[in-house]
Order: structure tokens, then sequence, then C-alpha cells
């Protein structure tokens, strides 16, 4: 959804939906953005997203997560930059997609946190 080989909100789709996934999260209707992806993206980026829809991330993704499971900053800052590498911007759109994805997950969890006390 955007122009280029994997489009910007295409990526940024793949990385939201690899935190979701990574967090066990996944909204119900999930599933729908492959249905769009197919009718508004080109064939490359449909299918970037229906693997993410179906949880299946490529090792770089696979690896970030991994590194901050681990806690080892190290790891972290050699598998951000590891995708990052990818494409002309393709993974840094997928890591700010990881990034939102968290912050999204923490902001809600602090919300709720805040109201149950």
């Amino acid at each position: 959804m955007g122009i280029g080989l994997t489009p910007t909100g295409d990526d940024f789709i793949t990385g939201l939906l690899a935190s979701f996934s990574a967090l066990q999260q996944l909204p119900s209707n999930f599933q729908q953005l492959a249905v769009l992806a197919k009718e508004r993206t080109n064939a490359v980026s449909y299918a970037e997203i229906h693997e993410a829809v179906n949880e299946r991330f490529s090792q770089l993704v696979q690896r970030v997560f991994l590194s901050i499971e681990s806690g080892n900053t190290n790891e972290m800052a050699q598998a951000v930059s590891a995708l990052e590498e990818v494409g002309s911007t393709s993974g840094s759109d997928i890591l700010c997609g990881i990034i939102f994805g968290l912050k999204l997950f923490c902001e809600e969890n602090n919300h709720d946190n805040s109201n149950s006390n």
C-alpha cells in the first residue's frame, strides 16, 4: 500500500503483525489484511503480508524478537542493524512497524494497569 517493490505501508504492516504475533495479541480480524493487500498492492508485497498474516516472518525479523527476549543489547543492536540493511527502506519500515506495535502494547498495558488500581 504505497509505492516501491514492497511499499512502506506494507512493510510497516508486516512489522506491526510481527509485534502482535510475538506478543500473542493478533486481532481477530487481522486476516482481512491479506484480502485487502491482494486487491491493493503488488504481488511481492501481497506475498509478504500473506506470510505475516500466517505468522511466518523472515529470520531477520525473528532475530530481532529473539534478541529482545534475550535482553542482550549487543545482539539487539546487531539484529536491528541487519534488518535495517534489507532493501532501500524495507528493513527500516518493518522496524517502524515492530516498534509501533510494541509501543501500542506497552501503552495498552499501562492503561489497563492504571485503571485496575
